[in-house]
């Protein structure tokens, strides 16, 4: 399976904006849910990238209904 590294494909502006909601989720779906713990890996990666720490995700998670409180 090909993983391909979204940082490459978001314009460099953006690298400081929270990414789109259904990018975040499927994000966490892959996290959550992928039998490939290289998947899981590079999920958790980009949900790192994307907020920087585990507290910040999950505070998101939780404020757009993803993640339950």
């Amino acid at each position: 399976m090909m993983v391909v590294n979204m940082q490459f494909i978001l314009p460099e502006h953006r690298m400081n904006q929270t990414p789109p909601l259904a990018l975040v989720k499927t994000w966490y779906d892959l996290l959550s849910s992928s039998e490939d713990n290289s998947v899981k890996q590079h999920a958790q990666q980009m949900l790192l990238n994307a907020f920087e720490s585990p507290e910040a995700i999950a505070t998101y998670l939780k404020a757009n209904n993803i993640l339950k409180h």
